[in-house]
Parts: structure tokens; sequence; C-alpha cells
């Protein structure tokens, strides 16, 4: 590929000025963006300094040299009305491009699944890439440190120690925890909670596989007891920020897919084995109790 037809292709400084209002507009509401830039908040950042930011994170998800999908991780990231900077930058989407690509160029995807641009949404995307093998997949071989938390003769429970564990037992997902290139974000998760991976011995269908996490935090902080609550709203209000804007965040249950899934689905999936899970939890993390309370209250009063 020639220099000039890179240019061709591919403009930062176009790309910028067709998306960045509207990209702007929207890392405004992006957590991701928010705690990546840590305490100041985004408001206050030069927006050219932001979307600048945002359109290299674009570029490096992008495996091509020519970097011919950068608009459409634009526009796609722009049209998820839930979707974070997280899903562009944890290194799933970077693995699935790759693999898109490579199989585009081998000719093993048909029309018109091989057109990026009849893709309107992440998830949609690497649902197809899915059905198609990798030519090239390697196998993760380094299991890091995890512990098995529970086992049974229906479940393995697994609570990956550090990154390389949480990727290998994390195979086959789209967690955010198991990207192997880009950001992984089981460092910032695992400090406000331990993760759960769990492993069917009897999968419904291949692949199957939750992720549980039971954390509580306020602006990336982690709770452990409603005296957290208080001091974190008394350093709000000493800040001058207004006390009713905090608002806690609470762990979540995903499938494979990083789809959530209701609290009930996953006691229903796990029936008797839910029971043991949870009271080994509490055994080995004593000091999450009130953190896991809260998160089973919440679900209670929130899924349906």
């Amino acid at each position: 590929m020639r220099a000039i037809e890179f240019l061709i292709e591919y403009n930062r400084a176009k790309t910028e000025e067709n998306f960045g209002q509207a990209l702007y507009k929207k890392m405004l509401t992006d957590k991701t963006v928010q705690r990546i830039f840590g305490d100041d908040p985004v408001e206050v950042i030069d927006p050219e300094v932001l979307v600048h930011f945002i359109i290299q994170r674009f570029e490096e998800a992008d495996p091509t040299n020519n970097k011919q999908y950068v608009q459409w991780i634009a526009r796609t990231y722009l049209k998820d009305p839930n979707g974070q900077l997280e899903d562009v930058i944890d290194g799933h989407l970077w693995q699935y491009l790759t693999k898109f690509n490579k199989l585009v160029q081998r000719k093993k995807i048909p029309q018109p699944r091989n057109d990026i641009n009849g893709y309107t949404n992440f998830g949609d995307f690497m649902g197809v890439l899915d059905e198609y093998p990798d030519p090239d997949k390697a196998e993760l071989k380094d299991k890091g440190k995890a512990l098995t938390l529970y086992d049974d003769a229906n479940f393995r429970v697994i609570v990956p120690q550090d990154e390389p564990a949480s990727c290998y037992y994390g195979q086959g997902s789209r967690w955010c925890t198991s990207g192997t290139k880009g950001n992984n974000m089981f460092n910032y998760y695992n400090s406000i909670a331990p993760i759960l991976i769990v492993l069917p011995k009897h999968p419904n269908y291949p692949g199957e596989k939750y992720q549980l996490h039971f954390g509580v935090s306020i602006d990336e902080n982690p709770v452990k007891s409603d005296s957290d609550v208080d001091d974190i709203v008394d350093e709000y209000t000493k800040a001058g920020y207004d006390p009713e804007a905090v608002e806690l965040e609470y762990g979540q249950i995903m499938d494979e897919r990083d789809d959530p899934i209701t609290l009930w689905d996953i006691m229903n999936t796990m029936r008797g084995s839910w029971d043991g899970m949870i009271d080994a939890y509490l055994a080995k993390f004593p000091d999450r109790r009130w953190q896991l309370q809260t998160n089973l209250d919440h679900s209670a009063e929130n899924d349906y």
C-alpha cells in the first residue's frame, strides 16, 4: 500500500471533522472516558483533545494498515445509545476485525456479510463472526493465577487473580476482562470486587459461561459498607458538589456474549449450585457481604 493511497483512504483530520461534534457530545456521558481521564470532569477538557484522543483509540482498534475500519467504528460507537469506549478498547473489537479482515481476504465469508457497513452494532458484528472459525486462532496457554471457589458435579467457579487468568478462563467470551489485545479491564473491576467465572460442566450450548461481579462503587471508588457511602457523600458535600448526585454503581452478571442476564436467570441456571457458590464466596471473602447483599437487593428490585 503506497503512502498516497493511505492518505486517500484514511485521513484523521477529515474523520475528526466529520464525527468530532457527535463524538464529543457522546463522550460527555461515557463512563469509560471519565475513568480514563481521572479526576478532571470531562466537561472541562478541551473538546479537540477529547476528539483527537478517541479517534486515536479507534485507530488502535483497527488492525489494518490503511485504517479502513475507523469510520465504521466511529459510526457504530455513535449509533449505540448504551455503547461505551470500553467496547472499543478492551481488545475484542481488534480481534474480531482482524478475523473479519482475514476471512474477507480469503473469501471465506459470503455477501452481504463481507460488507462491514452492513453491521450497525458491535454485538451483531461479533455474533456473525462467531459463526466462522478463525483460520489462525491460537489457544492461550498461560493460565495465570486463579483459585477454584466452588466445584460440584455441575459447575466450577473460578476467581482469577490476575489478567492472564482472566483471559485464559474467559476464552471465547466478549468480556472486557478477557481481551488479549488492548485495554483489558480486569485490574479495574478486580479492584472493586472479585470476579467470578462460572463454567458449566454440562453446557446447554458450546461456549456457555458466565461472569459475576458483586462489586459496588461510587465514581470508581470501591464501596464496602454504609459508612463508606456516608464518607463519600461527606466528601462531595465538602467539595461543593450536590450530594444527591452520588449514585451507587452495581456489579453485573454477564453471559459469554457480554449480554447482561438477570439474577433470576443465573439462579435458575445454577439451581442448587447457586447456594453453594454463595456460601463459598462469603467464606472466602467475608468483607464482601455488604456488597453482595446490596447487589442482590438491587437485582430483586430492578430485574424483571
